[in-house]
């Protein structure tokens, strides 16, 4: 059947299902004799099966006025026709009865056919293919608002809708779908099927117990005819590319997207893909290494301490800067590999300068006991005099929830002689006075306050605010992304005490310090 043909299909259908309806009410009618023999148990099997089949299809397909016709079909499931029965049938009804309501593990199986089943169906001589990938849009809310027991009984009731309506549908995982057709469609036909698809899982609710629950989805589209014919036919290579057009279709907040190469482009997937591959890999062939940025005292215009970066050398042997790989190593699991690096890094090169290093510490950093008793137990190893040149950066562009923690790790690093400072002061979200009563030693002004300096009069009117705060409480001030002579001048002119930046220098390799 052509994907038109399921579109049209409800007034082709409409006397077959009438005429079913009056062969299973005959069939029906014999299991009420008080005798029970073969005749009788087949002739039930045949008419309920048919009759709870119409029973599932007739709200899609048939607004059904007759009386009689609807009895039959309230009849099938209700508790005072089955007591009429014989004991015998009425076993073998309840055993029907459990299977079409889906309440067994078996039979939700049968509804929820994996990527297994997928396979070992797939039509590898079929020409012309379609896969939906579905996506239920923010079902995690649904599991939050009504309960794990409710949104399981909606996940089987979306599968059931599908196939009730002549879709064979796969579930991958979680709250995702596959639909498979092997039908030959032109482009409008495809817009035509994928909105008829999208129309029947979001304009009619889900009723579940007394909750009616409206859904909506995203549906990736790929598809093999003659045009790609020359691909390799390959069901998982469609299932990877429909899974694609439906997250771009995700991103772009549209119904339904079809695949095209173009798409991995602009999902992102493949750009992430790309990135994580390179960390792991710099992971695990020593690929990671720090770069240095000097910060110069403003009135002695001399580098006095360096602030450790964080690199990765790409597989193409490219340097990748932490901005395009920090947030997906978080992501990923990663990050605790990278600040573990950077610990070591930083602890070692220590011991080889007498000068003052910075190295950025995260919120996760401190809350991770892993990576707190790393740096306690190499500050109880080093040499006093060395532990006085090590400076810690907190990021305060990272929410604070946890006060007490922060300034646990703050007084317990500081014991051991340690410097701390608040890097990004301004951009983030915490309140200015749980901040300056940190016990901190340096405070590092963001760059989105210090590039406008110049020419924005609340950025000056800030810098200006925090200078005055600051130099009441003996915390030194530094100037981050002070990129040109100008903006050197203006903040050496405002009263900051340290500058870094491009202007002063590029980070430089650890052989250059």
């Amino acid at each position: 059947m052509k994907i038109q043909g399921v579109l049209k299909v409800k007034n082709a259908r409409k006397l077959l299902i009438i005429l079913a309806i009056f062969i299973s009410s005959i069939l029906l009618k014999v299991t009420l004799s008080d005798s029970f023999n073969v005749l009788n148990y087949l002739t039930v099997t045949i008419g309920l099966i048919i009759g709870t089949e119409i029973f599932i299809l007739k709200d899609r397909y048939l607004n059904i006025k007759n009386n009689f016709f609807k009895s039959i079909f309230q009849r099938i499931y209700a508790s005072e026709f089955i007591s009429e029965v014989s004991d015998k049938t009425c076993f073998f009804i309840k055993k029907w009865k459990s299977i079409f309501k889906r309440n067994d593990k078996k039979n939700q199986d049968i509804i929820f056919r994996d990527k297994d089943k997928l396979f070992e169906q797939f039509d590898s001589d079929a020409n012309e293919i379609i896969v939906l990938y579905i996506n239920i849009c923010s079902f995690n809310e649904i599991n939050t608002i009504f309960g794990y027991e409710i949104g399981n009984k909606l996940l089987l009731s979306f599968a059931e809708r599908l196939n009730n309506n002549y879709f064979d549908c796969y579930r991958t995982h979680g709250d995702e779908f596959v639909v498979i057709s092997y039908n030959k469609a032109t482009d409008l036909e495809i817009d035509t099927f994928s909105n008829y698809v999208f129309d029947l899982l979001s304009k009619e609710p889900f009723k579940i117990e007394n909750e009616e629950i409206f859904l909506t989805v995203h549906i990736g589209i790929a598809i093999i005819n003659n045009e790609t014919a020359n691909e390799s036919l390959n069901i998982s290579s469609l299932i990877y590319k429909a899974n694609i057009a439906m997250k771009y279709a995700k991103l772009k907040q549209v119904q339904y997207a079809v695949y095209s190469p173009d798409l991995m482009k602009d999902s992102g997937d493949n750009q992430e893909y790309f990135v994580k591959k390179q960390i792991i890999s710099a992971i695990n062939n020593n690929n990671i290494f720090a770069v240095y940025q000097p910060i110069i005292d403003n009135k002695t215009q001399k580098v006095v301490k360096y602030e450790s970066l964080i690199r990765i050398n790409g597989v193409d042997n490219n340097t990748i800067s932490p901005s395009s790989f920090l947030k997906l190593s978080k992501q990923c699991n990663l990050y605790n590999h990278l600040t573990k690096f950077m610990i070591n890094e930083v602890f070692n090169k220590l011991l080889t300068t007498d000068i003052d290093i910075s190295i950025n510490i995260s919120i996760n950093d401190i809350m991770n006991l892993s990576t707190n008793n790393l740096i306690t137990n190499k500050l109880k190893k080093m040499p006093q005099e060395k532990r006085q040149k090590l400076i810690f950066e907190l990021l305060e562009s990272e929410e604070i929830e946890n006060y007490s923690q922060v300034e646990e790790f703050i007084n317990t690093v500081k014991s051991y002689g340690c410097k701390v400072a608040i890097d990004d002061f301004g951009s983030g979200y915490s309140n200015f006075n749980r901040i300056l009563n940190l016990n901190i030693d340096y405070l590092k002004i963001d760059a989105s306050i210090i590039k406008n300096i110049l020419n924005d009069k609340t950025s000056e009117t800030i810098v200006k605010f925090i200078i005055d705060l600051t130099r009441d409480m003996n915390i030194k001030t530094i100037a981050e992304f002070v990129h040109s002579k100008e903006i050197f001048e203006k903040v050496k002119e405002l009263g900051i005490d340290y500058s870094q930046g491009f202007y002063i220098s590029e980070p430089i390799i650890l052989e250059e310090i």
